[in-house]
């Protein structure tokens, strides 16, 4: 629909995926108890195997997906809502947000997990939302065709 739309409106996409989202989230709940990796293992000093206690969420941990998603999202919502910055996230699709720069330029932003699809009225708009994504988690630009 936000592909329409932009179409529609010409709006300009702009597309990024932010680099290693999982393990950007900091990891809550019951810690995790893993073996060593095979040649890596180590024992105590009665010989015992020891384990080690994950510290971050990973992919393939069951919660890390919700970890993350709840932690961008209430990252997103704090740091677009001050300084002049005003954020929406839709109650229908929560993966959408709109957001306004202190200049007024509106940015349209669909969260497919670590991917942002953005569609925006002002390219140096989407240019400040990428770079205060870029200063928190690290970001690489994706050709918007491939969205």
């Amino acid at each position: 629909m936000l592909q329409a739309l932009s179409i529609g409106h010409g709006w300009t996409p702009y597309c990024f995926d932010v680099k290693c989202a999982y393990q950007n989230a900091p990891a809550t709940g019951p810690k995790l108890a893993i073996k060593y990796p095979k040649g890596f293992e180590r024992r105590n000093a009665n010989g015992e195997e020891l384990c080690a206690v994950l510290q971050a969420n990973l992919q393939g941990k069951a919660d890390a997906g919700r970890q993350w998603g709840k932690f961008r999202d209430d990252w997103i919502m704090k740091t677009f809502n001050k300084e002049g910055w005003k954020c929406k996230q839709s109650i229908r699709d929560p993966c959408l947000f709109t957001i306004t720069c202190p200049e007024g330029e509106i940015t349209h932003m669909v969260c497919y997990t670590d991917d942002c699809d953005c569609h925006t009225t002002s390219m140096e708009s989407v240019l400040k939302v990428a770079a205060k994504f870029e200063a928190k988690f690290g970001i690489k630009f994706v050709n918007p065709d491939c969205v």
